[in-house]
């Protein structure tokens, strides 16, 4: 648990930010990856990109895993 709440907290209030700042460098930020449009509003950015921010991840794979991990090691440690 201690790992998923930084997770959806990063999601949400520093992924948003990250992929509107640095939309302008790098394509994989876009809307549209494949467009040269660039949003210039953040809230109509911040919701547009909302239903499909679990496809823009990247850095943060390493929380889930983590816990995915701590959940299958966890029983294993105890019985031990």
């Amino acid at each position: 648990m201690k790992l998923l709440v930084p997770f959806f907290l990063a999601f949400l209030l520093i992924l948003p930010p990250r992929l509107y700042l640095v939309q302008e460098y790098t394509t994989f930020a876009r809307l549209d990856e494949h467009s040269e449009y660039i949003e210039d509003n953040y809230f109509k950015f911040f919701f547009k990109v909302l239903p499909h921010l679990w496809r823009k991840i990247s850095w943060l794979w390493f929380l889930p895993s983590l816990f995915v991990d701590i959940l299958i090691n966890y029983p294993l440690l105890v019985w031990a």
